[in-house]
């Protein structure tokens, strides 16, 4: 699947080699380019001979390591095992009866730059067989850092082009915290020492958001 790219009219945007960073405008061309995307992928499918990962679980498919990840308490447990169960029901009712396609299913500001003045996306390794609105949720985590303006011009960019897919609130809120569960539980699987020293308080954080997540219903990676 090829990377695409969508146009963009502002000078800052345009001179702009490196889309790490989100705001508004970035955020918009996302969904725009998103949804691009999403309709090349309806046409779409492996060459002879190859094929994609199904992305309809929470983890897509790796072993669960957070279940039994070392150093933690019986109450963090307990919030693991809940926002697993949660994130679990929430793929397996959007998965019910679903026809997939190939998602990018990694879209944030570091698989991104600016070129040209055309938002170009790369960075397809975790590409696979999934649903549309997943792809939103993943790029959603990447902007919940307290400010909701880029998270509605994503979803605008999108609308821009393409009808937003259906999903109720709380099972896009599932399928933000999901994230939360996938990068935890990858960081506990790193070959990678220097990694692997972080996972434990990298994982304690992750508790604390998902902890906000199942009591207030919202997920956010900045909790009081």
């Amino acid at each position: 699947m090829s990377a695409w790219a969508t146009t963009t009219s502002t000078r800052r945007c345009r001179s702009r080699q490196d889309a790490r960073e989100l705001d508004e405008e970035p955020a918009r061309a996302l969904g725009r380019t998103m949804a691009r995307l999403h309709e090349h992928a309806e046409r779409w499918r492996p060459p002879e001979g190859s094929s994609l990962p199904r992305l309809d679980a929470p983890l897509f498919g790796d072993a669960d390591l957070l279940s039994n990840a070392p150093g933690l308490e019986p109450r963090e447990r307990s919030v693991l095992a809940e926002a697993a169960e949660r994130a679990a029901d929430a793929f397996e009712r959007l998965h019910r009866g679903a026809e997939l396609r190939a998602i990018h299913a990694d879209l944030h500001g570091g698989n991104l730059k600016w070129h040209g003045g055309r938002l170009a996306v790369f960075d397809f390794d975790d590409c696979g067989f999934g649903l549309p609105v997943l792809d939103l949720a993943i790029s959603t985590f990447y902007l919940r850092g307290g400010d909701p303006a880029p998270e509605r011009a994503l979803l605008a960019g999108y609308a821009e082009r393409a009808a937003l897919p259906e999903a109720s609130a709380a099972d896009f809120e599932a399928l933000v915290a999901a994230r939360q569960l996938l990068l935890a539980n990858a960081l506990l699987s790193s070959s990678t020492a220097s990694l692997r020293a972080q996972s434990l308080g990298y994982v304690r954080t992750s508790i604390g958001r998902l902890e906000h997540w199942l009591r207030t219903g919202a997920f956010s990676r900045v909790v009081p």
